[in-house]
């Protein structure tokens, strides 16, 4: 995988990363802070494709810790219709899951 890795790191240090407008979590390397700066972007998404995933942990930094239902963020699960990481968030934070959409 690391070819991935070097690939990836070429390609990010050939396009424009702004700051983000909204947090963006990487699951990589036990990361539980939002990026919000394009430099941590680029730094850490090379990390993706070789790293040990923590998406549990990644989801309970997003989605826990909110007092009122209401305030939870929706989540949105982009590519196939079956709701796998819905699923999996439904393990982490149930009131979640049931505000997400498979889009």
């Amino acid at each position: 995988m690391q070819p991935a890795e070097d690939l990836l790191r070429e390609a990010v240090a050939n396009i424009e990363i702004r700051d983000p407008r909204l947090p963006v979590y990487m699951n990589a390397e036990k990361r539980r802070r939002a990026c919000r700066k394009a430099a941590d972007v680029r730094r850490f998404l090379p990390k993706q494709p070789v790293s040990t995933l923590f998406w549990e942990q990644t989801m309970a930094t997003v989605f826990n810790g909110y007092e009122a239902e209401e305030h939870i963020p929706v989540a949105y699960e982009c590519g196939g219709q079956g709701g796998q990481l819905t699923a999996m968030l439904a393990k982490v934070n149930g009131k979640a899951a049931k505000k997400a959409f498979c889009v």
